[in-house]
């Protein structure tokens, strides 16, 4: 999963370097003008416009229009997002809730799973439910008749990462408030 996080992050801030780029935003613009103007010296199609509008709406975005100063904060605060992003979601995936439950009440979920639930230590029906066994959420959520254990598991899948994640929360919607800020 690290693995994954870093490539993500290398790859976004390639794309926000790459939306920073004047060098590649001028040709950008000068088409749209020439396609856009009233003597339209330049003819697309109606893909090759919208693409074109496409690509200029996100180097906008980007803050292509600031100074490159402000440009280069503006990348740093995309990078900050988009890793803060990226640490949020990796909190919640590798994060899971167990709670125990009498084997007798899911009864109703296949054979192959209830097999597979681990014993609970000292208590000979209980079985403990984790939101880390893949796809276990789901069936509790379609088999299960208990409205108190569904209730559980889903509080429980909703609140993975919850703990960890305040300060990336907060410190997102720092980063975000600030970028929306210097873009206007």
């Amino acid at each position: 999963m690290q693995h994954a996080n870093e490539a993500y992050n290398r790859i976004s801030a390639l794309t926000v370097a790459l939306n920073a780029d004047r060098t590649l935003y001028e040709p950008l613009e000068q088409l749209h003008d020439a396609s856009s103007s009233p003597d339209r010296t330049l003819v697309l199609s109606n893909e090759d416009t919208a693409m074109l509008e496409s690509l200029k709406l996100d180097f906008e975005r980007g803050g292509i229009h600031l100074s490159a100063a402000e440009r280069n904060r503006v990348a740093d605060l995309q990078n900050r997002a988009n890793a803060l992003g990226a640490k949020f979601s990796s909190n919640i995936s590798s994060s899971s809730i167990e709670f125990d439950v009498d084997l007798a009440k899911l009864a109703s979920l296949p054979t192959h799973l209830r097999a597979g639930l681990r014993r609970v230590k000292n208590r000979p029906t209980f079985v403990r439910l984790s939101t880390g066994d893949p796809g276990i959420s789901a069936y509790v959520m379609k088999h299960v008749g208990d409205a108190d254990i569904r209730k559980k598991m889903y509080v429980a899948e909703q609140s993975r990462g919850a703990h960890a994640n305040l300060h990336v929360l907060d410190q997102l919607l720092k980063t975000r408030h600030e970028l929306a800020q210097r873009l206007g």
